[in-house]
């Protein structure tokens, strides 16, 4: 707005000073009667032509239209209407599914063992695995063969330097072999006797010797008690 109002007070101050030059021109080639006259007459149109030539200026002077960011209100709206976006709904989470119940069981409660209960005894095995009758048949030999007592036949089966039979093994073939062991105990004995000439009290010693034949006290009194008999 202040440039419209520049432009035409400039045109108007112009238009002034170049009227004034003419006048003086004309009053100096005129008389003193025509200067008057003049000057009169020009004094009083002087105002009239400066108010058409202000005029004349403010209407062929073009307009100017100056846009600021302030006066373009539609491309602020456009702004805001971009950035101003509805929100999108988020989908609703999905129902998850409920937990299942476990199926009680159907087993009954009274199939638990009964603490209290004894386990029933183990059927021993006639017969026996393939490793207890080998087992057994070694011991019989031993017996029957060496005279040996039951700890000299078990300590046969389990040495590392003899059968090496498994403890269970050798055990079953003590608990189930057919053997008398005071008759072995006096057969060893009268072999101490014949063949080593051993008296009757070293011989008790070796039968009952633990690096010996390891029989029982009652075995080797038994027979010693037989020796000579």
């Amino acid at each position: 707005m202040k440039s419209r109002t520049i432009i035409p007070a400039l045109a108007v101050a112009t238009l002034a000073l170049a009227g004034c030059s003419h006048a003086d021109n004309s009053s100096s080639s005129a008389s003193p009667s025509s200067s008057a006259s003049t000057s009169s007459s020009s004094a009083s149109a002087t105002p009239t032509e400066a108010a058409s030539a202000s005029e004349a200026p403010a209407t062929e002077s073009p307009s100017v239209t100056e846009t600021t960011p302030e006066d373009s209100p539609s491309d602020s709206s456009s702004e805001t209407d971009s950035t101003e976006a509805a929100p999108t709904e988020a989908p609703a989470p999905a129902d998850s599914p409920a937990p299942s119940q476990a199926a009680p069981s159907s087993a009954p409660a009274d199939s638990a063992p009964d603490a209290n209960q004894a386990p029933a005894p183990a059927q021993p095995n006639a017969g026996g695995s393939s490793v207890n009758s080998s087992a057994l048949r070694k011991a019989e030999q031993y017996s029957s063969m060496m005279h040996m007592s039951k700890l000299g036949v078990y300590d046969q089966l389990t040495s590392e330097y003899g059968e090496k039979f498994s403890p269970e093994a050798a055990q079953y073939a003590i608990d189930n072999m057919k053997a008398d062991w005071n008759a072995n105990a006096l057969a060893k004995a009268k072999d101490y006797q014949s063949q080593m000439n051993m008296s009757p009290e070293a011989i008790r010693t070796q039968l009952t010797s633990e690096y010996g034949e390891k029989f029982t006290p009652e075995e080797a009194d038994y027979a010693i008690q037989h020796l000579n008999g």
